[in-house]
């Protein structure tokens, strides 16, 4: 078993390294991209948060807690991988390799509870060598690697568990719990109720005839589950003051906006420090939560959701067959906590107002489950015609994984093209200068509030280029004199272009005025 670990999460390794090879890193371009950096770099330098800065007003930006700490607002662990691999290459990006990495060995052990180690084999890559974990998660840095690894270890401790009481599976267990919680502890949770309550059932069972050999992997299971739910606390004491106020639930104070899931009433207007959380708010997420409420808009746009990001990522048109076929009699216990998982996450996130593969990533081994039972049941099926059946759907599988690989490979090359390639350039090209520099960015008309060029790691004032955003006259005079030592620049992006240039004197900025230096309401 341990060399079909091994295999698997090399091949996992060098598909998902790929791209960057041929392309180069790749530049982070979305909000949480940079919230999720902003992690592993304050990991990296040996922090659960960064103290506020003083003048923290510019740095503000999105999905970024600026007070009582400066963290991200995302739960550690995948920040922890993208810590490993800075500390290790310099790059967070190898840090993602090696959470899929791990996932695709955990889902290979999580198969070979139920299934011999050549079927155990070619379900995990299947779902390793996807278009969705080699290049969607693979070449970014908000992907499903720690959560998919969570998932896998939780499903295959469990079924372990349910026929041997091993000390070990117990102690695996208490880790999926754990990597879930500290991942997406929503979605976690929902994905681990069935494969507990599989376990906690053939608990019962067994302590009624008398049979309770539960004592060590019990204690390994609360032990380490324990020791999770501690440093979790800790972590939120660290960043929001509070063990039980997550950092998530802090920011959500601190930039009031509609309710979290989508059902709840709207809220009263906020006013915002910055236009581009304003547009943020009321060109996008509001729309969103508007469309919700609709009942007809609510349910085209969940299952336009589902489809994109949920259906043909994990499954597409050519494992749609073994999934079905794994459906039907007889129905293992294996098939029933693999379905509950899957039918319970797919249910919550409709809750959600938008919907992300990287959701769906806590039951992705369960789905690789189902799809992989059911082949081998479809093999078996009136030989010969299960054989044909089974190697017609393979064929079809790397034909519709092929057309994938054409499709996210354009979307990572353009990412590199786009406004966050040009931002990597300039970053790189003023870090070459001598001496420290001050980015301020303004924002025309036109902007897109997508393309968000106010980001910055874990130590501000000690980083060669410092990204800021543009206030009243007063606040820059304040920031300009707190930098007196670096020198200064003017970003300005626009609608379809972006430009740098050493900042004019007595510059008025397109977005000052009181309501950028206020409070918020």
């Amino acid at each position: 078993m341990a060399r079909g670990c091994l295999s698997v999460g090399v091949a996992t390794f060098l598909f998902c390294a790929g791209a960057s090879v041929v392309l180069g890193p790749p530049p982070p371009s979305i909000h949480d991209e940079f919230s999720y950096l902003l992690a592993g770099d304050t990991f990296a330098h040996g922090r659960l948060a960064n103290p506020t800065h003083p003048l923290w007003q510019h740095f503000e930006s999105f999905h970024v807690l600026p007070r009582p700490t400066y963290a991200s607002k995302y739960p550690p662990a995948p920040g922890v991988f993208l810590a490993v691999g800075q500390v290790l290459t310099g790059f967070p990006i190898v840090g993602v390799w090696l959470s899929l990495s791990l996932a695709g060995a955990a889902v290979f052990w999580m198969l070979r509870a139920w299934l011999p180690g050549g079927w155990s084999f070619l379900g995990a890559m299947l779902l390793m060598a996807s278009p969705l974990v080699a290049l969607r998660w693979g070449d970014s840095y908000w992907g499903g690697g720690v959560p998919l690894l969570g998932g896998a270890l939780v499903l295959g401790a469990a079924g372990r568990l349910c026929e041997r009481r091993r000390l070990r599976d117990g102690a695996l267990l208490g880790l999926g719990l754990f990597l879930l919680a500290a991942s997406r502890p929503y979605e976690g949770a929902l994905a681990a109720i069935p494969a507990v309550a599989a376990v906690a059932i053939q608990w019962w069972r067994q302590r009624r005839k008398g049979d309770v050999p539960w004592r060590r992997p019990a204690l390994a299971f609360a032990a380490v589950a324990c020791g999770g739910a501690a440093f979790m606390g800790y972590y939120n004491a660290r960043v929001t003051g509070s063990p039980v106020t997550f950092p998530y639930l802090a920011y959500r104070a601190e930039y009031p906006s509609v309710p979290l899931l989508g059902a709840g009433p709207s809220q009263a207007p906020t006013a915002y420090r910055h236009r581009a959380f304003e547009a943020f708010q009321k060109a996008w997420v509001e729309p969103m939560h508007h469309t919700t409420r609709v009942a007809g808009d609510r349910w085209r746009l969940k299952l336009a959701l589902v489809q994109a990001e949920v259906y043909r990522p994990f499954l597409g048109y050519s494992l749609t067959l073994p999934f079905l076929w794994s459906l039907g009699p007889p129905r293992r216990r294996a098939v029933h906590m693999a379905l509950g998982a899957c039918l319970l996450v797919l249910a919550g996130n409709q809750l959600y107002l938008w919907l992300f593969a990287h959701y769906f990533a806590p039951a992705g081994a369960a789905v690789c489950l189902l799809f992989t039972l059911g082949l081998r049941r479809m093999m078996a099926f009136r030989r010969p015609l299960g054989t044909a059946l089974t190697l017609a759907v393979l064929v079809f599988a790397v034909a519709e994984s092929h057309a994938g690989y054409r499709t996210e490979w354009g979307e990572s090359t353009s990412k590199r093209q786009n406004w966050a390639g040009t931002r990597v350039q300039w970053q790189r090209a003023l870090e070459l200068r001598p001496g420290p520099d001050l980015v301020m960015v303004r924002y025309d008309e036109g902007h897109s509030f997508h393309q968000e060029w106010v980001y910055n790691g874990a130590d501000i004032d000690g980083a060669p280029v410092v990204w800021a955003r543009e206030m009243d006259d007063e606040s820059n005079r304040r920031l300009f004199d707190y930098f007196s030592e670096r020198e200064t620049w003017l970003l300005v992006s626009g609608a379809t272009q972006a430009t740098l240039d050493p900042y004019p004197a007595g510059t008025a900025s397109e977005e000052a005025g009181p309501r950028d230096a206020g409070s918020r309401r």
